[in-house]
């Protein structure tokens, strides 16, 4: 330091000070400029304010009012000292910016920054003034606050409070928990008058969106910090009614239905939501898209995906805690009177059900449940009800129904569940009078729901097999018997049935599609009258797999036009099993009508329709064959680090292996989808095909594919086919692998060349390649591959090419073995680059057998 200077300052201060030479003043600064913007947060409009400042400290600090030179710490001190002064740069954008360090050094776990009592309580202030103002974003300031805050302030507090998640294993993450604080907590931040603001705002702005789950604990826990938070719900509310599904709409609900008259707004923007509209009741009509979704034209994933449709969730979710809390709190006749009563039944009913499960309803509402919903479509509801509290009352309703039956299936199978836990006695006499009647496609329309009793859970969750049995064993063994061919429908061999069964099933179906469904799966016991159902399902019937098990009667049954006309069918199973059927007894080349339906969007079609070219092989296919290999349908969706699977286009792959002598135009285009399409057993496919009909000129250009720097596994793909068909390889196209190739190209194409190479090259040849090879150090381990038992080297050959390795190597014994033992990575990894060795080892090491 120069002595002028050091007279200048105060005794004792040149120890005291740290000279930058190498920096002239200019960088100096550009250098702090940066530390204060990029390291400590501070805005680039207040920086010089900043710097000003901390040189006044740092002139305190060389004048011996400081303690030397600055720690870390200190300097964190002395920074958020500085930007929280009253009489500094800007206290309110100061003392951001030191919330903004305090948060940051508390994710340095070698710092420890505590601020000093005067800057926290600036902090906190400026924390809390953020947190209540509406302007700034709720979000980012609470955690700034839960970091950065005192436990002095309540605002930061209660940040911690809302950000609580006590379980940290992966599901529990984004799960709020109550932290358990002691009520003189709650005493506190209750008291401070800030909160309620801050409440509000968390209730307005972050639980719509959020996608933490909060109990609905939440809203009574709320309610000790800050009372009265019921119109910031409501609020909340008439924001994610018209949402789809939300996380937060259990939590809103109970806070908003604390004030029943003002959720009513919400009621009507509900039943707006879940009404569709003509244009939606149009579409839901024609629905293209489930339609698309049962013929396979997309993967299972992207179906799933359109089939998770959460369209008016949460508008569905309000009606039903509101349905739940109106009969609580005014009771049932205000939700039958309401004027949405139409739109607010099912979610009574449901609430009727759900309630009855631990208290028997009023005589009252049951009767008044059943004056709305008794023969409407929530009438299941009702007997579910009435199976866990029967009343006397109702029995003429319930054998009603199980006289008459419904079109609808829920309904008719809760009324008989309700019959049989309930009544068991009554159904042998009404399946007598049914009988009596002439009513038979009731009776069996009726058995058929006692078997579904026996196998299926209905509406109430609850399997009713053991009262359904022990109704059916009252009834004459002509019912017994049909009701088993209905549960057991399935088989693939049907038992037969007596005469006295296939007397109630002779008449065709009028109304009922399960009646119609049992007779066409004892089609063969019906032969001569099964044929109006199986028309009528094809024509009228919604159920997919009714479709196609009436198409699979007809196909044995031997109707030839009604199979026929199936191959036009909307659903994509009919039209498949149609064609294969068809396809048994055409003949070659198939019709243009049959080879149309390459064209067609369901992904079963196609599926048909490739095996039909598989097992029926014609040249004329080949234009189809052609589009069929560059069909991308896959079952599922690719997930990373998992290959293409396309089926449609390998089953056409195969064809095509079939149909020889291909001309050099369609060889041209199996080569452009093999290097296009993504599914690596197509592309190899066809690049065997190429080498095994293309002649040297299409094997040539195998070669140049797979020695050429581009995609690695298209590169492998042409190198393997040629190895597939090495006996086919034109010799001048396998003249053309030279050392420089081996020694110089990827080991994968390397190491199936050298194997093509031990195949089928000559012997002198061979030899010198070999020697090639020797000669570099990093492939010599490719030599083994010429030694390989399985590529039939002569005995000169042989004793030739191990001199060029090693004497005595190991390796040599163990490859001459077969190889029968897996050989490790140290076996021959002085014998070439890691990669190289790797190679060889994956082609020599046996197999293991696939279990």
């Amino acid at each position: 330091m120069p002595a002028t200077t050091a007279k200048a300052l105060p005794a004792g201060a040149p120890g005291r000070i740290a000279i930058i030479g190498n920096l002239d003043e200019d960088r100096l600064v550009e250098e702090i400029k940066r530390l204060l913007i990029e390291r400590f947060g501070i805005p680039n409009a207040r920086w010089v304010d900043c710097l000003r400042a901390l040189r006044e400290e740092a002139r305190l600090r060389v004048r011996r009012v400081g303690e030397g030179r600055w720690r870390r710490e200190e300097l964190s001190h002395t920074l958020l000292d500085v930007l929280t002064d009253p009489d500094g740069p800007g206290e309110d954008w100061g003392a951001g910016v030191a919330a903004r360090i305090v948060a940051a050094a508390k994710r340095i776990p070698e710092l420890t920054l505590v601020p000093r009592p005067m800057t926290a309580a600036r902090v906190d202030g400026w924390l809390s003034d953020r947190l209540a103002d509406p302007s700034s974003k709720l979000t980012e300031h609470l955690s700034l606050a839960a970091a950065a805050g005192s436990p002095a302030s309540s605002a930061a507090e209660f940040a911690r409070y809302l950000l609580h998640r006590p379980d940290e294993s992966f599901g529990g993450l984004n799960v709020w928990g109550r932290p358990g604080h002691p009520d003189a907590w709650y005493d506190r931040l209750r008291s401070d008058p800030a909160i309620p603001t801050i409440a509000g705002r968390f209730v307005r702005e972050i639980l719509p969106d959020d996608r933490d789950h909060y109990s609905e604990s939440l809203v009574g826990d709320l309610d000790r910090l800050a009372p009265d938070l019921t119109p910031a719900y409501l609020e909340a509310a008439a924001v994610i009614v018209r949402h789809g599904f939300t996380h937060s709409f259990d939590v809103v609900a109970a806070g908003a239905l604390r004030d029943l008259d003002s959720f009513e707004p919400i009621v009507d923007a509900a039943v707006k939501e879940r009404t569709p509209t003509s244009d939606e009741q149009a579409k839901a009509k024609s629905n293209e898209t489930h339609l698309a979704i049962i013929n396979e034209v997309y993967n299972g994933d992207y179906a799933e995906h359109l089939a998770d449709n959460d369209d008016g969730f949460t508008a569905g979710e309000f009606l039903r805690a509101y349905a739940d809390r109106v009969r609580e709190a005014k009771g049932w006749r205000s939700l039958a009177q309401h004027r949405h009563a139409t739109s607010l039944l099912s979610y009574w009913m449901r609430s009727l059900l759900s309630g009855a499960k631990t208290k028997r309803p009023s005589d009252d509402e049951l009767a008044g449940a059943f004056a709305a919903g008794f023969d409407g479509e929530e009438e299941d509801a009702l007997w579910f009800v009435l199976m866990q509290h029967w009343d006397e009352q109702y029995r003429e309703r319930l054998l009603f129904r199980i006289r008459q039956g419904s079109p609808l299936s829920a309904v008719r199978h809760a009324a008989l569940a309700c019959l049989v836990e309930q009544a068991p006695d009554a159904l042998a006499p009404i399946a007598d009078e049914l009988r009596r009647v002439g009513k038979d496609e009731r009776l069996v329309e009726l058995i058929v729901d006692l078997a579904h009793l026996q196998d299926q859970r209905i509406g109430d969750g609850d399997k009713h097999e053991a009262a359904a049995i022990a109704a059916l064993n009252h009834l004459d063994p002509a019912l017994q018997e049909l009701c088993e061919a209905a549960r057991n429908g399935g088989e693939d061999k049907l038992q037969p049935l007596s005469s006295a069964a296939v007397a109630l099933l002779a008449r065709p179906a009028r109304s009922s599609p399960s009646v119609r469904g049992l007779r066409i799966r004892r089609h063969l016991d019906l032969s001569a009258s099964a044929r109006a159902d199986i028309e009528w399902t094809l024509a009228h019937s919604n159920d997919d797999d009714a479709c196609v098990e009436a198409v699979a009667a007809a196909i044995a049954l031997g109707m030839e036009d009604v199979v026929s006309a199936a191959l036009y069918h909307r659903f994509s199973h009919v039209v498949a099993k149609a064609l294969a059927a068809v396809g048994e007894s055409v003949s070659v080349p198939l019709s243009a009508d049959l080879l149309a339906l390459a064209a067609a969007e369901g992904s079963p079609v196609r599926k048909a329709l490739v095996r039909l070219l598989v097992a029926k092989p014609h040249r004329a296919h080949l234009p189809v064959l052609l589009r069929l290999a560059r069909d991308q349908w896959s079952s599922s969706s690719r997930y990373y680090g998992e290959d293409d699977n396309f089926p449609i286009a390998r089953a056409a792959v195969d064809a095509i292996t079939g149909l020889t002598p291909l001309d050099p135009a369609i060889l041209e285009q199996l080569r452009e989808i093999a290097i296009e399409t993504s599914d690596w057993v197509v592309c190899g496919g066809l690049f065997r095909i190429i080498a095994a009909q293309g002649g040297r000129t299409f094997q040539e250009r195998l070669l140049e594919l797979a020695v050429t720097p581009g995609r690695i596994r298209v590169r492998r793909a042409a190198a393997h086919a040629m190895l597939a068909e090495a006996d086919t390889l034109d010799p001048a196209m396998v003249s053309q692998i030279t050392t420089d190739l081996l020694v110089t190209r990827a080991p994968a194409i390397a190491a199936m060349l050298t194997l093509i190479v031990a195949r089928r090259m000559a012997l002198e040849e061979r030899l010198e390649l070999a020697r090639g090879i020797s000669a570099n150090s990093k492939r010599r381990a490719l030599i083994l591959l010429m030694l390989w038992p399985a590529v039939k080297p002569s005995e000169s050959s042989r004793s030739a090419i191990e001199r060029l390795l090693p004497d005595n190597h190991p390796s040599l014994a163990w490859v001459n073995s077969g190889p029968i033992e897996r050989g490790e990575d140290a076996l021959i990894a002085d014998l070439g680059d890691p990669g190289v060795c790797r190679e060889v080892l994956s082609l020599l090491n046996p197999k293991e057998a696939k279990s």
